[in-house]
């Protein structure tokens, strides 16, 4: 009898595993978006009874409208139920879609009912966690250790190896180690992060002002080349109408000599001999004064041209000074 019961009991007991097993599948086939294959968030039902993530419904609105589709059909191959039109949609805020795919209840309620979200592993959604790798200190699910611990010497089942007080103190005690070691070095480094800062507010001050001495230094030039051109630009004109005034002298001499010697016939004896004199002055002074502008005098033009190319240049020279004297040393933070 004692056999029996034994047998029996170890067959309780593998039955009960089998159907906690059994209950998880059936659990997971509820909970599942057939869309994005992840756990449901905000499980939303269609008029053909098909479930999806709300997000995902959304989504295929959008892809039938840029499909040129006129119709929202349910996404699934094997159903295609007609829901409604496109436009009934994408007419209104996306706020308002609700109404067109209410939530489903019963796939809410199961989801609140489950484990808390960090009992599920965090590379496969849909898995539970059910071992732990001592090897890495790692909680995984059934695909993890097939993945990424098959390699591994000591996994096992979290409930034995919770329920293993020397095992589970030795882990608790090397991680209190290992977070009592990353807090003083992250204190460590928030302090030189914190001198830094400070160092930095100060050294700011002071670029900052000899960036702006430097650029009045730079205007400065600016204002007494300006202030040369303009000088010349006025001497130049200056120039010009004193030239031009000579001319008019000379040109009022010339009209004064010629309406004298006109009236030759009609002068005096004594007339005509100033008349020569002027003849005489004219060709030996005014000729040669006219002759002596016409190689001096010349005609100017002035204009301010800026060459591209030049231009360019003096700014990506003044860029380069400006930041080649910007310098940024680092060193690692310890």
């Amino acid at each position: 009898m004692g056999g029996v019961n034994s047998c029996g009991s170890a067959s309780a007991s593998e039955n009960g595993t089998l159907d906690s097993t059994r209950k998880y599948l059936q659990i997971d086939s509820l909970i599942i978006c057939p869309l994005c294959t992840k756990k449901y968030k905000d499980p939303r039902m269609l008029k053909c009874q098909h479930t999806f993530c709300y997000q995902c419904i959304k989504s295929h609105v959008y892809s039938i409208k840029q499909s040129g589709s006129h119709e929202v059909t349910c996404p699934l191959p094997q159903c295609r139920t007609w829901l409604l039109p496109a436009k009934t949609l994408l007419g209104i805020s996306v706020d308002k879609w609700g109404t067109y795919f209410p939530k489903n209840i019963t796939i809410s309620k199961i989801l609140e009912n489950l484990p808390n979200d960090e009992e599920y592993c965090d590379v496969h959604e849909d898995k539970l966690y059910e071992y732990f790798c001592e090897d890495d200190r790692k909680l995984s699910c059934s695909t993890c250790v097939i993945n990424y611990h098959k390699k591994c010497d000591n996994v096992r089942p979290i409930s034995e190896f919770t329920d293993d007080p020397s095992k589970f103190e030795g882990v608790c005690k090397t991680l209190i180690a290992d977070l009592k070691k990353s807090l003083g070095q992250s204190h460590t480094i928030i302090n030189q992060l914190k001198n830094n800062v400070q160092k930095l507010e100060q050294q700011r001050d002071v670029i900052f002002n000899d960036l702006e001495k430097f650029r009045l230094e730079i205007i400065n030039e600016l204002d007494r080349n300006e202030k040369v051109i303009k000088e010349k630009v006025n001497e130049l004109i200056d120039e010009k109408y004193e030239q031009v005034e000579i001319l008019e002298n000379l040109e009022g001499k010339f009209a004064e000599y010629m309406a004298r010697i006109s009236n030759h016939r009609t002068i005096e004896a004594r007339e005509k001999l100033r008349s020569l004199q002027i003849v005489d002055k004219f060709t030996a002074q005014d000729v040669v004064m006219l002759k002596s502008i016409q190689t001096k005098f010349k005609t100017v033009n002035i204009e301010f041209v800026l060459d591209p190319h030049k231009e360019t240049h003096v700014k990506k020279q003044l860029k380069n000074i400006v930041l080649d004297h910007f310098l940024v040393t680092e060193r690692a933070v310890y």
